[in-house]
């Protein structure tokens, strides 16, 4: 049996926020794959209560976009508030009450899209692209 474990650290963690288990045993002429990915949670934490499992479905696309940007929630929810947000923290787009929002008039750079659903912020790195 072979096992080999990856670790990916953050730069602020001394500890693993993610581990990869890839096993492969050979029985005659048979191998079997095995591979397990580990998310350590707790060294992810920033000092506030986060819902991980929003963020992990969390789906925004097209991404690079160019002209509107779309927001996928779980359960199929509307989100109350979508923000694009400059390098600057400056709120340069934004809708409410709707999971797209046009940014057609935007410059071609990197943002930040922020999403407010109930109680719950969620934010990602967005391409604007021409």
């Amino acid at each position: 049996m072979t096992l080999v474990q990856y670790y990916y650290y953050s730069s602020s963690s001394k500890f693993p926020i993610l581990t990869v288990e890839y096993q492969a045993q050979t029985s005659g002429t048979t191998t079997t794959n095995k591979v397990d990915i580990l998310v350590n949670t707790v060294a992810q934490s920033v000092g506030i209560n986060e819902n991980v499992s929003a963020t992990t479905n969390f789906i925004v696309y097209p991404n690079p976009v160019n002209n509107n940007v779309h927001v996928v929630l779980p359960n199929n929810e509307t989100a109350s508030l979508i923000e694009i947000i400059d390098i600057t923290g400056k709120t340069v787009a934004s809708n409410v009450n709707s999971n797209t929002v046009n940014v057609s008039m935007l410059a071609k750079a990197v943002y930040t899209i922020r999403v407010k659903n109930k109680d719950v912020v969620l934010q990602k790195q967005i391409v604007i692209a021409e």
